[in-house]
């Protein structure tokens, strides 16, 4: 991408992380490698210990909840 197609994600996203990775559309099937490392090495600061470390507001999770409830049967 170009910098002015990831300026909008870089204003309103300020925790977003951006990685670039070799390959096209499908880089897990052209670039399986890269984009593993990629996944991993993101996944790995959420984790520290072993234990997951990253939180989110949780007037988004009560959100994300009411939404699985409402839309899926237990």
């Amino acid at each position: 991408r170009t910098s002015w197609q990831t300026r909008p994600y870089r204003r309103y996203l300020t925790h977003l992380t951006m990685q670039s990775i070799p390959g096209n559309h499908w880089p897990h099937l052209v670039e399986p490698e890269a984009c593993y490392h990629a996944i991993d090495a993101f996944l790995s600061t959420l984790y520290t210990n072993g234990r997951l470390t990253a939180t989110l507001p949780t007037d988004k999770i009560a959100g994300m909840v009411s939404a699985l409830k409402s839309n899926c049967t237990l």
